[in-house]
């Protein structure tokens, strides 16, 4: 092999996967890691420009050979990416799921994770629990129990807060949240964990945020929740909205829906909070949505994945029309003087949207791109009802567990 020209040996490591491969070949020797990095930078650039572009498609992960170790059909699953493995965690079918499961992306093998219960603090069944990665730690917060008439016992929010430890294998529970939540967003910024949205099954949203720390205890071996701030936010309440950290101190939320009595209204705003060096105080600052037009409806934003300086969406479009018998929906745009009413209907497969937010923070505002690839990419499935979408190097894994398929779906780069 170091007889072969360098020409020869880029377009050979091309070919490795960007998630683990190119960085085991890069220990070789020296000439292999330069060219490794090389090959590396050329995979990622690539990835940016043509995700930007709408430049991608779909294929599932057919190499699985493990399909009888896969999770049971499920929705509403929590999903992080550390170390080459994506964690789901929960999710519900007929019933709430409480089981954890780890899937390869290098081998596409499934393995149900059989933890330590450190101390009995193990999280109940949930669906839609909000999760973050925080070193090598899945943090997971509030989560619903749903529960159907026959059983004649009311549906319960959760307001725990559990973390899961990848390298140690074990549970812990940090603590309580100040509100119970469910459908809400999670994120990270430096060492703060920042919880914002909630539903609750009497309808309701609320605007509260809640800042708080993580602690390892290590002589009692343990992890506890130090609380920053729980402030009300002055924007309108939400759920099921975008949310991610721009940097350590700044934080974009993107839509989301608001539920009044049995109305639901899906919000078309965009905000930045921005945090003290202390985190103990924010200022709130409303952000301009330019390019938009009715096809940027989605039902679903809280799944939205960011890829440098965009936010890329895969969701079904929703189609403005006015037809009997179809549910009626509230579009709440930011500079709105009133609501507006309409009936709406869903395509099938999944479309790609994309919001590019480079001048988010310079001039607050964010532009929606028209993608110029196919839309809906090829080989693009079914959309699934809440599904997660997770950037892994440069592919995206959905992790849709669905009767027709136990494996992870993939987005490729074109």
């Amino acid at each position: 092999m170091d007889l072969l020209p360098d020409e020869v040996l880029f377009k050979v490591l091309r070919h490795l996967s960007v998630v683990n491969e190119l960085e085991e070949a890069s220990k070789v020797c020296k000439k292999w890691r330069s060219i490794c990095k090389e090959v590396f930078l050329k995979r990622l650039t690539t990835f940016y420009t043509q995700t930007k572009k709408g430049y991608i498609s779909w294929r599932s992960c057919t190499k699985s050979v493990q399909c009888s170790k896969a999770p049971s059909v499920r929705y509403g699953s929590s999903v992080v990416f550390y170390d080459h493995h994506l964690y789901i965690f929960g999710g519900r079918c007929s019933n709430n799921f409480v089981d954890l499961f780890s899937f390869d992306v290098l081998t596409f093998s499934w393995e149900r994770l059989s933890t330590s219960k450190h101390f009995g603090h193990h999280p109940l069944p949930a669906e839609w629990p909000a999760a973050a990665l925080y070193r090598d730690n899945m943090v997971i917060t509030g989560g619903a129990l749903q529960r159907s008439p026959r059983q004649h016992k009311p549906s319960i929010v959760y307001e725990a807060v559990y973390v899961y430890n990848i390298s140690r294998n074990v549970w812990y529970k940090a603590g309580l949240m100040r509100s119970a939540r469910t459908q809400h967003q999670l994120s990270v910024l430096g060492d703060v964990m920042v919880v914002l949205g909630c539903f609750n099954f009497n309808m309701t949203t609320n605007e509260s945020l809640e800042l708080f720390r993580l602690a390892y205890q290590s002589e009692a071996d343990t992890v506890t929740k130090e609380d920053v701030i729980f402030q009300t936010v002055d924007i309108p309440s939400r759920c099921a909205h975008f949310q991610v950290a721009l940097d350590d101190r700044h934080l974009l939320i993107y839509g989301g829906r608001k539920v009044i009595g049995q109305e639901m209204m899906l919000l078309v705003d965009a905000w930045i909070i921005s945090f003290s060096v202390s985190y103990e105080s924010f200022e709130v600052s409303p952000v301009d949505i330019e390019n938009f037009n009715p096809r940027c409806y989605l039902l679903d934003v809280s799944t939205g994945v960011r890829v440098k300086n965009c936010v890329l969406f895969f969701d079904k479009p929703i189609c403005i029309q006015h037809k009997e018998n179809q549910p009626s929906f509230v579009f709440l745009q930011q500079n709105d003087q009133a609501p507006t009413t309409a009936s709406v209907y869903k395509k099938d497969y999944y479309h790609t949207f994309v919001l590019d937010i480079s001048e988010v923070l310079t001039k607050h505002k964010v532009t929606w791109l028209e993608p110029k690839g196919d839309n809906p990419p090829r080989y693009a499935p079914k959309a699934a009802k809440r599904h997660s979408v997770v950037r892994a190097g440069d592919r995206y894994y959905s992790p849709r567990v669905s009767s027709f398929s136990h494996v992870p779906d993939c987005v490729n780069i074109l």
